[in-house]
């Protein structure tokens, strides 16, 4: 009697050993956020907001505008190259972001110098160079899945080399 209350214990503990961890969600690590131009390649370093977990939304308190971050932002200087058509716009070399990890979404707000907002919510990066001289990009990246996510926010600044006339 002893044996079969012994082996139904022990099954009962591997059972529910076995029930939870299918249930645990895995660790969500923050990927790499690199900005690329056709020079460089730039590392950019994230500032955590907020992570969601097992149905929980935990936030941190930091300073998520524009202007906290100027002196600390990475700066990118991005050339400018002059279009030979009829109207006279400047066109910027093509800038791009890679992500490496397990990334979920990425959401790009860009403002001008002085951090007014200038486009919102943009799915992709396009970056505005008409009489600018540079802009400030914000970038909310949520690294992991709908149910299992951290959220970090990347700021960079991009400075528009223009040729001369």
């Amino acid at each position: 009697m002893k044996k079969k209350i012994l082996i139904f214990i022990l099954s009962a503990v591997c059972c529910l050993g076995f029930v939870f961890t299918l249930k645990r969600e895995p660790t969500i690590e923050i990927g790499r956020f690199v900005v690329s131009t056709e020079e460089k390649k730039y590392t950019i370093h994230p500032i955590e907001t907020a992570i969601y977990r097992n149905s929980e939304l935990k936030t941190f308190k930091v300073k998520t505008n524009v202007k906290s971050h100027l002196d600390s932002m990475k700066k990118i200087d991005q050339i400018v190259a002059k279009n030979p058509f009829e109207e006279d716009v400047d066109v910027a070399t093509e800038t791009r972001v890679n992500y490496y990890g397990d990334l979920y979404s990425a959401i790009y707000t860009i403002y001008d110098a002085e951090g007014n907002v200038i486009e919102d919510d943009l799915d992709v990066l396009k970056l505005p160079t008409k009489d600018m001289n540079s802009c400030i990009v914000r970038a909310n990246v949520k690294w992991g899945r709908k149910s299992n996510y951290r959220q970090c926010i990347y700021f960079f600044k991009v400075n528009f080399i223009k040729p001369m006339q």
